[in-house]
């Protein structure tokens, strides 16, 4: 079966939204900031408090459209139903609120990862982040991280393929830039507020390179 992948979707037309097809609502998980400095910190909850809502409100609207979500699908929660609520209410203040809210209306939250490529994927990030003075040792350490990413962008994909039905919507809160490929009866919505687009805007400034000229300053 032919299957698309998240960076190749295409916005579908109303015509194209017929009965028996899978929908899938695709959510950007954002840098949530908290061990940013005071002030920075200040601006930008700001603007990841505005982007939860036009996501919550893009939601409502799709809702109304489409019908209420079935199926709940998560970046980093392996377990499903209670206990994926218990994880998730750990894991993000933003996306809790959202999740709980379809959970009172019926939608079922699945597990949506497989635990050992997402312990994998996280020992090797840390292992990463120690900064290995290496270059053989970091090129191991990348290609690793690679491959456990690799496990579960493809796990991920396959568990929404097999547990999404035909009629129903889901709703996949993931990170940006992940390869997931989903079968070519999935209609996919992207949810992605102007404001995602400011974020990024300032993210990049605040990490861009301090000039040399301004630091003899």
């Amino acid at each position: 079966m032919e299957k698309k992948t998240i960076g190749k979707i295409e916005k579908p037309t109303v015509e194209e939204f017929k009965k028996g097809k899978r929908k899938l609502y695709l959510v950007s998980l954002v840098y949530p900031g908290r061990d940013l400095k005071k002030e920075s910190q200040k601006k930008y909850r700001k603007k990841i408090d505005r982007y939860w809502e036009e996501v919550k409100n893009r939601i409502q609207d799709l809702e109304v459209k489409l019908g209420r979500i079935n199926r709940i699908y998560h970046e980093m929660v392996h377990r499903g139903g209670k206990e994926g609520a218990e994880v998730l209410k750990e894991l993000s203040q933003e996306t809790y609120p959202l999740v709980q809210s379809s959970l009172e209306k019926g939608s079922v939250l699945e597990a949506t990862e497989d635990e050992e490529p997402l312990r994998q994927s996280i020992d090797w990030a840390r292992c990463l982040a120690t900064g290995p003075r290496s270059g053989q040792v970091l090129a191991k350490l990348t290609e690793f991280y690679v491959q456990s990413m690799k496990k579960r962008d493809e796990y991920v994909g396959d568990k929404i393929n097999e547990s999404l039905k035909r009629d129903e919507v889901g709703v996949l809160f993931v990170r940006e830039g992940s390869n997931a490929n989903f079968a070519s009866d999935i209609e996919i919505f992207r949810i992605s507020p102007p404001v995602l687009d400011d974020i990024h805007r300032f993210l990049e400034d605040l990490y861009a390179p301090i000039p040399k000229d301004k630091k003899k300053g």
